[in-house]
């Protein structure tokens, strides 16, 4: 799949550019899928259909995703996909994103408004997804970024033997953007919140901020 030269071939010959296969699958499709940029970008050129999907309602998105082709998946985004758009399973990109530890695509979608909360036909969200397939460094990041860490999530970390990871969450859960500010130590965070609508009441006792900045991160 994916070679630039033979699909500008075909379709300067007037191949169809949204020609689906029998599983429902675009040529886009294959080529997020097996990360080739340069074949996407030129079928995106000639007006391939973002968000057309196979027949398990997967779209180009998430195909990227899987794959961690993290410029994949930045292009489609600039060229307008839904970056919610959620397969006949419920999943959106950023399951898929979080289910194979694609840490820098999961920002890149989150910083593009997917929802981290989310929750799929099974009722699972990608912070169970990232939990679930023991990618740690995923989790923190979704923790860090308001995923709701419930008692689940918890065991879900612990049942798949990550204890510290399980054990750092259940310290952070009820977290606020001020508690995270705090933790990382990042002052205009820090700044945003307290000139933020959400503490114009009383603020928190200073030792409780200064005990916060200094807490380590185990």
């Amino acid at each position: 799949y994916g070679h630039e030269s033979t699909a500008r071939l075909l379709l300067g010959k007037g191949a169809t550019v949204d020609l689906v296969r029998n599983t429902g699958a675009t040529p886009l499709f294959d080529a997020c899928w097996s990360g080739r940029e340069s074949t996407a970008r030129l079928l995106l050129e000639e007006g391939a259909s973002i968000d057309l999907a196979n027949k398990n309602g997967a779209t180009p998105p998430p195909a990227a995703c899987q794959n961690d082709n993290e410029g994949v998946v930045k292009r489609l985004l600039n060229k307008g996909a839904t970056v919610d758009l959620a397969a006949n399973d419920g999943a959106t990109p950023l399951f898929a994103a979080c289910m194979n530890g694609h840490e820098s695509t999961v920002r890149l979608l989150l910083d593009n408004g997917a929802s981290v909360n989310h929750v799929n036909n099974s009722g699972k969200t990608p912070m169970l997804f990232a939990c679930h397939f023991k990618q740690e460094a995923v989790a923190r990041l979704l923790a860090r970024r308001g995923a709701a860490i419930t008692k689940q999530v918890v065991d879900e970390a612990k049942t798949q033997g990550k204890r510290k990871l399980a054990k750092w969450l259940r310290r952070v859960s009820g977290h606020t953007s001020l508690d995270w500010a705090c933790e990382n130590r990042d002052r205009e965070g820090l700044l945003r919140c307290l000139r933020s609508d959400e503490y114009e009441r009383a603020l928190p006792p200073l030792a409780e901020l200064e005990a916060l900045a200094t807490r380590g991160k185990a």
